[in-house]
């Protein structure tokens, strides 16, 4: 439900809620430029879907996760389980980009049901849609103020998940080592980086995509993909084939695969851009 707050209202308060209304999502929503001058919030109420922050992770999102999204922030998600229902909370404000970057919260992101901030966030939500639902003359300040709170939280729940990062990324660096020092090699499997880093495959795994939404094997990928572009800019003489040895891979055809599936040019096309642009 959407009920307008007044201009008035509109110019005196820092956060305004535009809408509280529920929906099931049914189609895929990819949001390049985000919402222009809006944010949004969405509880997932049922079923389960798929959401990727503007830092291109993908989130399992489960009912009574939390999505949040800036203003501009590129973000997409779709349904997994149907019937993928949810309740979000559409609202804009002057002061809205200044408190996301004073809250240090990001563009966009999730809070996970099974910690106590995103209950206490839960909460709020439920306050904020009963007020703007009423017919109280000062819904829209009331809700201004859940709103603002609801941020806060956002911002403890995004400062913790920051410290979990970073410490994540301690446990992987050794790996990211090794893979930078042997990507060469065309032999080597996310178990060898895994058993030489100290950490056991499954483990390893868990962590790559919890910091940054991938696999040792995605990352090991993209490695050899930017050595072999050096290669083919830099050494204009030197055949795709030893490109191709020289980045880790064992055969041509699987290198001018997954560069192209990576690039969208094939290794020659690629070489003969660079040319073209220089």
């Amino acid at each position: 439900m959407f009920r307008e707050p007044s201009e008035k209202e509109v110019n005196l308060l820092p956060l305004v809620v535009h809408g509280v209304q529920e929906t099931v999502e049914r189609v895929k929503m990819n949001r390049n430029s985000g919402f222009g001058t809006c944010g949004q919030i969405s509880l997932s109420l049922s079923g389960t879907g798929s959401f990727t922050d503007s830092f291109k992770r993908t989130h399992q999102i489960n009912p009574g996760d939390i999505l949040f999204m800036a203003p501009e922030s590129p973000h997409s998600y779709e349904p997994v389980v149907s019937p993928w229902r949810v309740k979000f909370i559409l609202f804009s404000g002057d002061m809205l980009k200044d408190i996301f970057h004073s809250f240090n919260i990001p563009p966009s992101g999730v809070v996970k049901a099974d910690t106590d901030i995103a209950r206490e966030i839960a909460g709020l939500f439920e306050k904020i849609d009963s007020v703007y639902q009423s017919d109280l003359p000062s819904r829209h300040i009331t809700a201004s103020a859940y709103l603002y709170s609801l941020l806060a939280l956002i911002s403890k729940n995004s400062a913790a998940a920051s410290k979990n990062l970073e410490s994540e990324i301690d446990k992987i660096t050794p790996a990211m080592h090794y893979i930078n020092d042997h990507f060469y090699n065309p032999e080597l499997t996310a178990e060898m980086i895994a058993r030489n880093s100290g950490i056991s495959h499954p483990h390893l795994c868990r962590l790559f995509s919890s910091a940054y939404g991938l696999t040792p094997h995605d990352y090991l990928v993209q490695i050899r993909i930017d050595h072999a572009k050096i290669l083919l800019s830099e050494q204009k003489n030197m055949p795709i084939n030893r490109v191709a040895a020289e980045s880790g891979f064992n055969s041509v055809s699987y290198f001018t695969k997954v560069f192209k599936e990576k690039t969208g040019l094939t290794p020659a096309k690629f070489r003969n851009q660079t040319i073209y642009n220089f």
